[in-house]
């Protein structure tokens, strides 16, 4: 089972982000702005900048709940686009 994506988007124009941008996900950096899409695994760990959703965490805990989107990780999201800031991605970590 593939839990990576192989491709982002990210925000150009943070606070703005109204800019996106197509990267490859190894080339998310700590503290890019990337784009949460509904129905879309979320590409980097983070910290969302605003907005609120819910990210089904079922294929990382084998159990169907919902966590607290305010910090998201490789999972599955499910409401609304939203932005977040890229706290860990592989070995770089920053929060």
């Amino acid at each position: 089972m593939v839990l990576m994506l192989l491709m982002a988007t990210i925000y150009t124009d943070t606070p703005d982000c109204t800019q996106e941008k197509r990267i490859a996900t190894e080339s998310v950096q700590v503290r890019d702005t990337v784009k949460l899409v509904p129905g879309e695994k979320v590409p980097t760990d983070g910290t969302v900048i605003r907005g609120s959703s819910t990210v089904d965490e079922s294929a990382i805990t084998g159990e169907p709940l919902h966590s607290d989107p305010e910090r998201t990780n490789s999972s599955s999201f499910t409401l609304g686009n939203l932005p977040a800031h890229a706290v860990k991605f592989g070995g770089r970590e920053v929060y």
